[in-house]
């Protein structure tokens, strides 16, 4: 059997993505909030191309993580739906 292993720029990235999202959570503020939104959308928009411009299992990795990420983003901005505590505004997957 294989063991895993990690290079460590996987492991840079991982640390970066965490302390990222650490800091968020420290210090939300709108400006925050607005620069992780314009994140994830230019990772979003990159998926799609990196979808169409690979082949076979790593195709299906960028489609599923674009499909997923679309949809979560399409969810969230949609005002009222199911909102029970605050109607009219958006539901987000992370709230404050």
């Amino acid at each position: 059997m294989r063991r895993i292993r990690f290079t460590i720029a996987s492991l840079l990235v991982v640390v970066l993505f965490v302390a990222v999202g650490f800091a968020a959570l420290r210090e939300s503020s709108d400006l925050w909030a607005s620069r992780i939104f314009t994140v994830t959308l230019a990772a979003l928009l990159t998926s799609i191309l990196l979808a169409v411009h690979r082949i076979e299992s790593r195709r299906a990795f960028w489609i599923g993580f674009a499909l997923f990420g679309w949809t979560d983003v399409g969810l969230s901005v949609i005002p009222g739906r199911l909102s029970v505590t605050h109607p009219g505004s958006p539901i987000l997957t992370v709230t404050r």
